[in-house]
């Protein structure tokens, strides 16, 4: 993921995602998982995870869930893959746009909240941003 992000994704300009499809076992990373969120995050992708089953594995960290939920994406542990397809399509089709300036504060790195007063409403965004390098 740290290479998609970093060598494929961080070149080209607006909104991407990644969806990974995976029992959730990390077998092979050579970055920590903060690296490769931050450069998810720099490259301004959402990830979007399916989980598949798979009885011989033990699944030993959140990672997968975490970058799903900071990115702003979804994971799917149910459901038919056509019908997990789907509702990524209709998420990254009907999103909102906001954008901020953020401070001169000196870091790359920005805390970001979003909250809705309407009930019934549900928000769901990248807690943090990245400022490209």
């Amino acid at each position: 993921m740290y290479a998609t992000a970093h060598i494929k994704l961080s070149r080209f300009p607006g909104s991407k995602a990644i969806l990974i499809l995976s029992d959730g076992n990390d077998t092979g990373s050579t970055h920590s998982l903060s690296q490769t969120m931050e450069e998810v995050l720099r490259a301004g992708a959402q990830v979007y995870v399916v989980r598949y089953p798979d009885a011989l594995s033990q699944v030993t960290g959140d990672g997968l869930s975490r970058l799903a939920m900071e990115t702003g994406g979804a994971e799917f542990t149910r459901g038919s893959y056509e019908t997990v397809l789907e509702r990524i399509q209709i998420d990254l089709r009907s999103q909102y746009v906001l954008s901020f300036h953020p401070e001169a504060s000196g870091t790359s790195n920005h805390r970001l909240r979003v909250e809705t007063v309407r009930p019934g409403l549900f928000v769901r965004s990248r807690t943090q941003y990245v400022v490209p390098e």
